[in-house]
This record gives structure tokens, sequence and C-alpha cells, in this order.
């Protein structure tokens, strides 16, 4: 008898739960459609009233929700106008082009300012010089797009693609590029000040006289990137992955490198006077000619895995071996 209770408690159980199914797959449809299936699952005794209100909210629920996503105008809706204007003039401030298809686009010296390229396709576009101050960028593909000497002030790249990009010489102050992918990118002669740089990925890219003052690259991946001569002063570069980066001649005076990691990167002839070292991994890390007079949080034990020369300067009491 207990078997036989339990066995008929675990069908009427089943039949619930397809009866919610059943509200849930219809409501994709229509809600008229959850309603009616839920009216009939409460005829047909399949549900007592407790179960009614448990498994018919739950079905209208997820069918209401779903019905939403479905009817959600699509991220590619820009306006043709828009378009079209750009096409043939070149000229397009504040223009609507969310999620448009540029690729190739030939759009040199191009004024687009504020334009709306929110999830754009621009790969292997061509945008030397073009005014792109204030621009939302945020997701666009621009892998491989030329962007030389592009005004790009204030614009908004959050979680793009702009790996193998050209932005040598662009014009980056204040821009947003958090989680963006700059992987083998070119921003050698960039102007980067007060760049939100945090999480970025940007390994083998080239930074080559960069400008990164008073920019946050907190969290950063740099790794093998170059950086000789570039400024990084005042930048804020906590939890940096700058493994074998070359940095040779870089200015790092007042940049907060705390947890940062330098296992074998080259700090040849670096300035970094007042740098924060705290918890910073030196693992054979070439400091020859480096200033690190001043520099705060530096720990003799981290200094014994690294290596430097006579012309190496470290703060009172501390020391570092030879590089062979």
């Amino acid at each position: 008898m207990i078997r036989r209770a339990r066995s008929a408690a675990d069908v009427r159980r089943k039949l619930q739960i397809r009866c919610a199914t059943t509200v849930w797959v219809r409501g994709a449809i229509g809600l008229l459609g959850a309603a009616r299936s839920a009216s009939a699952c409460s005829r047909s005794g399949r549900f007592t009233l407790p179960s009614i209100k448990r498994y018919t909210r739950l079905g209208l629920a997820l069918s209401f929700f779903t019905s939403l996503f479905l009817l959600a105008p699509s991220a590619s809706a820009f306006d043709a106008a828009d378009l079209k204007r750009l096409q043939s003039s070149s000229q397009c401030p504040g223009c609507d082009l969310v999620g448009v298809a540029l690729k190739e686009a030939a759009l040199k010296g191009a004024n687009l300012e504020k334009a709306k390229f929110r999830e754009a396709e621009l790969k292997d576009a061509d945008l030397r010089g073009a005014n792109l101050i204030g621009a939302d960028l945020r997701r666009a593909d621009l892998e491989k797009a030329d962007l030389s000497g592009a005004q790009m002030a204030e614009t908004a790249l959050r979680g793009s693609d702009l790996e193998k990009a050209n932005l040598s010489k662009a014009d980056l102050r204040e821009a947003d590029l958090r989680e963006a992918d700059l992987d083998k990118a070119n921003l050698s002669g960039a102007v980067l000040d007060g760049a939100d740089l945090r999480g970025v990925h940007a390994k083998r890219a080239v930074l080559e006289g960069t400008s990164l003052r008073d920019a946050d690259l907190a969290g950063i991946n740099l790794e093998r990137a170059m950086l000789s001569g570039a400024i990084f002063e005042q930048a804020n570069m906590r939890r940096a992955h700058l493994v074998r980066a070359e940095m040779t001649d870089a200015r790092l005076a007042g940049a907060d490198l705390s947890r940062s990691n330098l296992r074998r990167a080259s700090l040849r002839g670096a300035d970094l006077r007042n740098t924060n070292l705290t918890d910073a991994v030196l693992y054979r890390t070439n400091l020859s000619g480096a200033n690190l007079s001043d520099a705060q949080g530096l720990k003799q034990d981290r200094l014994d895995t690294a290596c430097g020369d006579a012309m190496t300067k470290l703060p009172k009491g501390l020391t570092v071996g030879r590089c062979n």
C-alpha cells in the first residue's frame, strides 16, 4: 500500500510538472496560451488548489519573461538614414549606427563625434584620423582596424575587440577601455592620460612612447608587451600582469605597482622613484640602471630574486645582485 501510494504521488507530481512546462512553452507564443493551459490543468484535476497557485505562477512568470526576451528589439536596429548619410559624406556626428556592419569601410578622416557604434562590425575599417570624440563603441568589433591618429578622447570602448588594431598616435585621453581586447595592438605614441584600462588584455601589445599619466590600469594584462619609453607616472597599476614586459626607460614615478607581477620584466633605466612596490613580484626582473630611490614597500627578500648593476639606485639599506 505504501509503495502504491508513493507511486501515485510520483505520477501526480510528474503530471504537475508537465502542466507547468506546458504553461511556460505556450507562454512563449503568447500569454493567452499560457493562461488557457493553466486553466486546462486545473480542470483536469492534476493540480490541487495550492498546486495550481504554485505551478501556474511559476509557468506564467517564466512565459512572461520569455515573451519579453523574444519580443525585445534587435540591438542592430540602426538608423538607415544615418547610414546613408555616412556612406555619402563620411560626416555623421551623433548618428545612430548601433550594430551596423561596416567591415573594411573607408572612413579616413570621417567626423563621427558622439556617434553610436555599439556592437558594430568595423573589422579592418580605415578610420585614420577620424573624429570619434565621445563616440560609443562599446563591444564593437574593431579587430585590425586602422585608427592611427584618430581623435578618441572620452570614447566608450568597454568590451570592444581591438586585437591587432593600429592606434598609433591616437588621442584616447579619458577613454573608457575597460575589459577591451588589445592583444597585439599598436598604441605607440598614443595618448591615454586618465584613461580607464581596468581588466584590459594587451598581451604583446606595442606601447612604446605611449603616455598613460594618471591612467587606471588595475589588473591589466601586459605580458610580453613592448613598453619602452612609456609614461606611467601616477598611474594605478595594482595587480598588473607585466611578465616579460619590455619596459626599458619607462617612466613610472609615483605609480602604484603593488601586487603587480614583474617576473622576468626588463626595467633597465626605468624611473621608479616613489613608486609603490608592496608585494610586487620581482623574480628575475632586470633593474639595471633603474632608479628606485624612495620606492615604497620594497623589501630585501623581493630584491634578492631580482638583479641590477652598479647604476641601480635603491632606498637606503637595500641591495640587489648583479645581472649576468
